[in-house]
């Protein structure tokens, strides 16, 4: 089944035009949970074709990892110029690793990588970081960013050192971080609950039951 969820074009992609809608505020401004932190992230929109398996969206990855969000900055702008009407901002999470499960990373990237990420509605970064649970880990699935070569854009170098490629996930659902004994999909913000992470590590060939599917229904074998 093909889902609605719109993610920064990758380095293949091209701009998709955005319908800017507002995000969803957390119930707390103290909140640092990955779910307060997931509802900053509700505004916005592609369509994707789910994967069935993080074995498959292995498959789709530059680089696999685990880590924790040090912090959230601004990233770049995606457009012509200041004055464009399609003008669409961004954040970048930058994320310390802890340990690597496909790939390598980037050249003197210093257990540091730079995932840049949708800010719908111009939410600034601020607003993302006060929310940030730094003592969680995160699984992030991920590949090149479009560059500054690939894509219009204004301050390509935001968000990470200058010799630092920007990542991104190669679909919504590829980066899940531990909430209290559940694990919440940043992007599409489903809870898995009563799981943890080693159910979202490439070993795994399946995901968990998204708690907010249609069920099967029950049939009677007689």
């Amino acid at each position: 089944m093909r889902k609605s969820l719109r993610l920064l074009p990758a380095a293949v992609s091209a701009v998709v035009a955005v319908t800017v809608l507002g995000a969803c505020a957390p119930s707390s401004l103290e909140d640092r949970s990955a779910s307060a932190l997931a509802d900053l992230f509700a505004g916005y929109s592609a369509d994707y074709d789910p994967v069935a398996s993080p074995a498959e969206l292995a498959k789709a990855s530059d680089l696999v990892v685990a880590g924790k969000i040090v912090r959230i900055v601004d990233g770049p702008q995606y457009g012509t110029s200041a004055d464009d009407p399609g003008l669409s901002s961004s954040v970048v999470l930058q994320v310390h690793v802890d340990k690597i499960y496909a790939g390598s990373l980037p050249s003197q990237a210093r257990e540091m990588v730079y995932v840049v990420l949708p800010a719908p509605g111009g939410t600034p970064a601020s607003s993302y970081d006060k929310h940030v649970p730094k003592a969680s880990t995160a699984v992030f699935y991920l590949e090149a960013a479009a560059t500054a070569e690939q894509t219009p854009m204004l301050g390509g170098d935001s968000g990470r050192p200058k010799k630092q490629p920007l990542l991104t996930p190669p679909s919504p659902q590829g980066i899940v971080i531990e909430d209290d004994g559940d694990v919440v999909q940043l992007l599409e913000k489903t809870t898995f609950e009563g799981t943890d992470l080693s159910a979202f590590i490439p070993e795994s060939e399946k995901f968990p039951v998204d708690p907010g599917a249609p069920q099967e229904p029950d049939v009677d074998p007689s």
